[in-house]
C-alpha cells in the first residue's frame, strides 16, 4: 500500500471518528435541552433565632407544563431537634401548598408561578447556634399519563446525525476506491 493511499484512508477514518463523535454530543446536548426538567437548588441558613421564633425565605419556582415532582433530596444541618422545618411549594394565584419534605415521588403539580418556602422554627436554640438546609428539587413534565421517557428527547436529531456520518464514511470510501482503481489505470 502505498503512503498516499495509507494517508487517505487514516483522514477517512478520522473524519469518520469525528462525524460520530458530533453525533452523540448532539444527542447527549438534545436529551438536557429537551428533558423537560426543572431543577431547582435551595440552600437556607438561619441564625440568631430565639426559641419560638418563625422566619421563612421564599424563591420563584415557574412551571412551564404540568409536573410531577420527581426528586426531593433535603439535609438539614444543625443540632437535631433544634428546629422544625417546613418545605414547601405554593401556587402564586393561591390554593394549598405541596409539603416537599412529606411529598412522594410522582406528586402532580398544574403549570404556573410557585414560590418556594423554605421557613424554620427556632425549638431549642443556643444563643448563636446556626440552622441551615441544603437540597434539590427536580420537577419533570408530565405527560398524558404515558409512560416517562428514559432516553434522549433529541432521537430524530441523533439519527439524522448518524445517518449523516455513515454517509459520509460510505462517501470517503467511494472515494478512496475510486483514486485507487484511477492509480492502477495506464492512462
Amino acid at each position: 500500500m502505498s503512503p498516499r493511499r495509507s494517508s487517505s484512508s487514516v483522514a477517512s477514518i478520522v473524519v469518520v471518528a469525528l462525524l460520530a463523535l458530533l453525533s452523540l454530543v448532539a444527542g447527549a446536548s438534545g436529551a438536557s435541552a429537551e428533558s423537560g426538567r426543572t431543577r431547582v437548588d435551595l440552600g437556607v441558613t438561619f441564625e440568631n433565632l430565639l426559641p419560638g421564633q418563625f422566619e421563612r425565605r421564599t424563591a420563584p419556582v415557574r412551571l412551564a407544563a404540568l409536573s410531577r415532582v420527581s426528586t426531593v433530596r433535603l439535609v438539614h444541618q444543625g443540632r437535631e431537634g433544634a428546629v422544625r422545618w417546613l418545605v414547601q411549594l405554593c401556587p402564586d394565584a393561591g390554593g394549598a401548598c405541596t409539603d416537599l419534605q412529606g411529598a412522594r415521588d410522582g406528586v402532580l403539580l398544574a403549570a404556573g408561578s410557585y414560590s418556594l418556602v423554605v421557613g424554620v422554627t427556632a425549638v431549642t436554640l443556643a444563643p448563636g447556634e446556626v440552622s441551615s438546609i441544603v437540597g434539590r428539587v427536580v420537577f419533570t413534565r408530565s405527560g398524558t399519563g404515558a409512560l416517562a421517557s428514559t432516553g434522549s428527547d433529541g432521537v430524530a436529531t441523533l439519527a439524522a446525525l448518524a445517518a449523516a456520518a455513515l454517509s459520509a464514511g460510505f462517501f470517503f470510501l467511494l472515494v478512496a476506491r475510486r483514486r485507487r482503481l484511477g492509480s492502477d489505470d495506464p492512462c
